[in-house]
């Protein structure tokens, strides 16, 4: 796997943009199918806790799940996909310690 990108909030921003306009594609190629609405659920509760700066509480920062559901599910079918939801779990875990 390549190096984590994700190395300050304000690239998380951008890469959680990339990955909801990803999913949102991919939803639409494949109407109906749970794993795209399980994952936009989450990318929604990750913008909603990191919007205008603000750093979610450390539950709320393990309570996401798109690592082990990208490599699950997407890794064989969509890798680079899977990569963005993997990287941005990562960086979730650990975003207070982002600059």
């Amino acid at each position: 796997m390549a190096a984590v990108r994700i190395d300050s909030r304000e690239v998380f921003q951008e890469v959680l943009a990339e990955a909801r306009a990803a999913t949102a594609a991919l939803a639409a190629s494949v109407p109906g199918w749970e794993l795209c609405e399980t994952i936009e659920a989450q990318l929604a509760f990750m913008a909603e806790e990191t919007a205008g700066g603000a750093v979610p509480a450390r539950e709320d920062q393990l309570s996401t799940n798109l690592g082990p559901l990208a490599v699950k599910n997407l890794e064989e079918s969509h890798p680079a996909y899977a990569t963005l939801l993997k990287e941005l779990d990562y960086a979730f875990r650990r975003y207070g310690a982002l600059p």
